[in-house]
């Protein structure tokens, strides 16, 4: 198969991806009987990890090992998942599914606790359950190969059937086997993780690009470069036997004609532990414009946690907003406001909570004063409207003079030169405050009497 990330498993350098063992994938054997093999069973030197070449002849005792892989020894079979055993054998060419058939077979075992088997031996003279030592004898055509057992061992498990041909010279039990091609190459996906790598965060493995497609694809998370038993679908869920421990995420290609290839993503960095409380925070205040609202952010454990703040109107955060408290402002008016608590403590994953929203922000009440008329009263003398002060300021202010209560047309300014229509009457000015995300409010002055 064909890796991308290199790993070490006990001082013994491997690649990280697992091949899958899947009906169908090529180069394959096929017996005289029409029994397929589930894949490649290419034979290695185990002192030199080398292929034999073409026309090679073994001896009976000679040290071999199995791989699914033209170029890398090291690669693995993987069995089905409902395999309880497995083993390796010799039997008659047509007679590989046929268990009682087989004239010799060993014990193999699964790698780390998963469905994984790494080198088995292809020895012809390993094979020391049974009566191996008659295909020694009698010469011909066997199969040797590696089965996937379940129930003790009687029944075949629903995959994983690998064989090829070996040509025995009766007597001496030299024998030459029949060299697979190397199979087509695949375009192999870069595959990726996303998520936080926090106990009880969900993790999503990403396969990448593979080709030609269609594809069969597989997947196996690992822990520290180790098989993650049943994690083998596109997503994963950190449990408390991952703190502190790297994951990644391997993928496997097959496809008939093509070797079976596998990547792994880059590893994650190491598991952090969950905060084991954490609170939905809480606002108090009243939502309205220029008033201050609190962040409350609850009890989180283990303490002591660290908490930052970002205040957010209608989903979004607003810039700067990043302290416990938050004074409303007139962007504010109309929409809602939370707040995001963020926890962070060191060895821990970071938790962000966010609170409920608040009503919808009502406008503020502007803060008005009583306008003062200054000057004399009699006609042709100009009279000015003293305003006060109003706030928050700035607040944007108008005027409206009135006479005897009616407004006068055009004296619209702070200031006010009687004419001879007002001689006698009364004069008030209103002055009136808006100003964004405020209510707008009016105040009217005393009356001042006109000299006729």
């Amino acid at each position: 198969m064909t890796l991308t990330t290199p790993v070490r498993f006990g001082g013994a350098l491997l690649l990280s991806a697992l091949s899958l063992a899947l009906v169908g994938l090529a180069p394959v054997s096929a017996s005289a009987a029409g029994t397929v093999s589930d894949g490649a069973y290419i034979l290695y030197d185990s002192g030199t990890e080398t292929r034999f070449p073409a026309g090679h002849v073994a001896l009976w005792d000679d040290d071999l090992v199995a791989s699914p892989n033209s170029s890398d020894p090291r690669a693995h079979f993987t069995c089905a998942s409902d395999a309880e055993s497995v083993q390796t054998f010799i039997s008659p060419v047509g007679s590989e599914r046929t268990r009682a058939s087989w004239i010799g077979y060993a014990d193999s075992g699964f790698f780390f606790g998963s469905k994984d088997v790494l080198e088995p031996s292809a020895n012809l003279s390993a094979q020391i359950l049974g009566s191996a030592g008659q295909a020694r004898a009698r010469g011909g055509d066997y199969s040797v190969g590696l089965a996937c057992l379940k129930f003790n061992g009687v029944q075949f498990a629903s995959a994983g059937l690998w064989f090829t041909t070996v040509h025995v010279t009766a007597g001496s039990g030299s024998w030459t086997y029949d060299q697979a091609p190397n199979p087509l190459k695949l375009t192999v996906g870069k595959p990726s993780i996303s998520g936080w790598a926090v106990v009880g965060s969900k993790l999503t493995g990403t396969a990448g690009t593979w080709g030609p497609s269609p594809v069969t694809l597989g997947y196996q998370w690992s822990r520290n470069e180790i098989p993650i038993t049943g994690a083998t679908t596109t997503s994963y869920t950190l449990q408390p036997a991952d703190l502190g421990r790297a994951i990644t995420f391997i993928v496997t290609g097959a496809k008939s004609g093509y070797e079976t290839s596998a990547a792994s993503s880059r590893a994650t960095s190491p598991v952090l532990d969950r905060l084991t409380a954490t609170a939905t925070p809480t606002i108090s205040g009243t939502p309205t414009v220029g008033a201050a609202l609190t962040a409350k952010p609850g009890t989180w454990s283990p303490a002591p946690v660290t908490f930052t703040y970002q205040w957010n109107r209608g989903g979004v955060k607003i810039t700067g907003a990043t302290k416990s408290t938050y004074t409303l402002a007139a962007a504010d008016a109309q929409t809602t406001v939370t707040v995001t608590v963020t926890g962070s403590k060191p060895g821990y994953g970071t938790v962000a909570k966010t609170s409920a929203a608040t009503k919808a922000v009502a406008k503020g009440a502007l803060v008005t004063a009583v306008p003062l008329i200054s000057g004399t009263a009699k006609v042709g003398s100009a009279l000015i409207a003293k305003p006060g002060t109003w706030n928050p300021a700035p607040v944007t202010l108008t005027y409206s003079w009135k006479r005897a209560g009616t407004a006068i047309a055009g004296a619209t300014s702070a200031s006010y030169t009687p004419v001879a229509a007002d001689a006698g009457n009364t004069l008030t000015v209103t002055v009136s405050g808006s100003k964004s995300g405020y209510v707008s409010a009016t105040a009217t002055s005393k009356a001042v009497t006109v000299a006729k």
